[in-house]
């Protein structure tokens, strides 16, 4: 009888430690699998009660922490594919404007070139104009003066209007 009172307070022991302590080491490990919903099942109100319910409660604190972080980085993802899309609308804007000012500054150049040319063109043509009637003002004076002076008049002239029209 004393060895099955033994047996009986040792079996009742070994479950009173081991069905707890299983079940607090079946729930370390799903904590440590990331299972945040698993929650420890003891009813006693001694260590391996509190120890469970410890253990809850951080699964419970890390669950909670761990939905929390992934709202969060899914937010800012979309704040940076939203950025990332209006970004690639503003450079297509710039390289549209782009593509305007560049065919804007060609018709301004392509302007200018026909300005100026028009512009020597006409310098031009009123410099051998205004050679001409050097010339003819140098022939008169050269009637009228006897020849010396006037020719050399007209060839200085001429000569000074076509140098200041080339520079």
């Amino acid at each position: 009888t004393l060895l099955v009172a033994v047996v009986a307070i040792v079996l009742i022991l070994l479950t009173w430690i081991s069905v707890p302590l299983a079940r607090l080491s079946e729930g370390a490990v799903q904590l440590e699998k990331g299972n945040y919903d698993f929650k420890i099942r003891l009813v006693q109100k001694d260590e391996f009660g509190f120890l469970a319910n410890t253990l809850n409660r951080v699964s419970e604190s890390l669950s909670k922490f761990s939905n929390n972080m992934e709202a969060e980085v899914a937010k800012r993802t979309k704040s940076l594919v939203d950025a990332q899309q209006k970004i690639e609308e503003l450079n297509a804007l710039l390289a549209q404007d782009s593509a305007y000012l560049n065919a804007d500054v060609a018709a301004l150049n392509s302007l200018r070139s026909h300005a100026i040319d028009g512009a020597l063109g006409s310098l031009a043509h009123e410099s051998q104009r205004i050679g001409s009637v050097t010339l003819e003002y140098s022939n008169s004076l050269s009637k009228v003066a006897g020849g010396h002076f006037a020719s050399g008049l007209a060839v200085r002239s001429t000569v000074s209007i076509d140098v200041l029209f080339r520079c």
